[in-house]
């Protein structure tokens, strides 16, 4: 007897064996089966006395079309250890997860007070820039109304003096009305007039920005103000609220660790089923299975082939991690602790 394409196409590994009849008979048929690619081994002798079961059992069900199913099934010895382990590991996660919770506030709470601080700074230096612009506003302002009181006096073109004005009191335009009113005499005068009063009304319109100015350096100063006393009030109340942060963490911590410890005590057995199917002198491979008992309730998690084989050559008690087989159990003992 020989196991067809062993290993590479499940649905086709198909073993020609001659006629068993009766169910302790589909069972030794199988039993009795090549094992693959390791000549003169049998299935029953591969599977009997493995380090990974605890127990194992064989029997033959109906498939309900007229065949027969062989079930191999072996409890596992190891897997409790295993997931033992796995929650070590998960309350080491755990705990860096809470240690970085921890962290990442008090590095939040550090970062709050840096930002505070260069707040004050920018406070202080708005200051210092405001008290400059506020000189060189008053002192602009002075020169514009004494501009505005020598350009008042000014009623004449004859009297009017260009070089003890700013450029803002003393226009080119005013300025070529002014000299031309001086050559020509009194046909020039309504063009002087109506120059110095447009400039006039100019420098008069132009008064409130010193004042706007001012209002606006001060509302800014406020909103800075502001800002400085939201973001202090918000660090006060993280401080005062830091014991509680880190109570907070410590317990939702502990109730995590503890309900993992409860969800394992009700994992119960975790059961490894591989099934062929035995149709006339013909048995088939067809698949298996991990199922693992969460309190009231079994998972199941199909097992690839690779799977099976790897577990099998590795022959363990304890499943190693990173192994397909241990990879099915995460994913189960991930689904356990889903639960409700």
């Amino acid at each position: 007897m020989r196991w067809q394409r062993v290993w590479l196409l499940p649905s086709s590994l198909v073993l020609v064996l001659g006629g068993c009849g009766g169910d302790d008979g589909d069972v030794l048929a199988v039993q009795a089966a090549s094992w693959g690619g390791a000549s003169g081994v049998s299935i029953g002798q591969m599977l009997q006395e493995r380090n990974a079961c605890a127990r194992s059992a064989w029997r033959s069900v109906g498939d309900g079309s007229g065949g027969r199913i062989v079930e191999y099934t072996c409890e596992r010895s190891g897997t409790h250890g295993y997931l033992q382990l796995r929650l070590r590991q998960d309350a080491e996660q755990l705990q860096q997860a809470a240690d970085g919770e921890q962290a990442r506030f008090e590095a939040r709470l550090r970062g709050g007070w840096r930002e505070l601080l260069m707040l004050e700074r920018q406070r202080q230096e708005m200051l210092g820039r405001h008290r400059l612009e506020a000189q060189q506003d008053a002192e602009r302002m002075r020169l514009h109304l004494e501009d505005l009181r020598m350009l008042e006096e000014m009623t004449d073109c004859r009297s009017f003096r260009p070089q003890g004005l700013g450029a803002e009191a003393a226009p080119q335009r005013l300025v070529l009305a002014a000299d031309a009113c001086v050559r020509s005499g009194r046909p020039a005068e309504p063009v002087y007039a109506r120059e110095r009063k447009q400039t006039l009304e100019r420098m008069r319109a132009a008064l409130p920005r010193y004042d706007e100015a001012r209002l606006g350096r001060e509302a800014a100063l406020r909103a800075l103000e502001r800002t400085l006393e939201q973001q202090e009030a918000a660090l006060r109340r993280l401080e005062e609220d830091r014991p509680e942060t880190g109570e907070r963490i410590r317990r939702s911590l502990a109730e995590r660790l503890e309900a993992m410890r409860l969800r394992l005590n009700q994992v119960g057995r975790v059961r490894e089923l591989t099934r062929w199917g035995v149709a006339g002198a013909r048995v088939v491979y067809l698949d298996t299975a991990l199922a693992m008992e969460c309190g009231l309730r079994t998972l199941s998690h199909a097992v690839p082939l690779e799977a099976m084989i790897e577990d099998l050559a590795e022959d363990l008690a304890v499943p190693r991690q990173e192994a397909a087989l241990a990879r099915a159990l995460d994913g189960l003992w991930l689904r356990c602790l889903q639960q409700p």
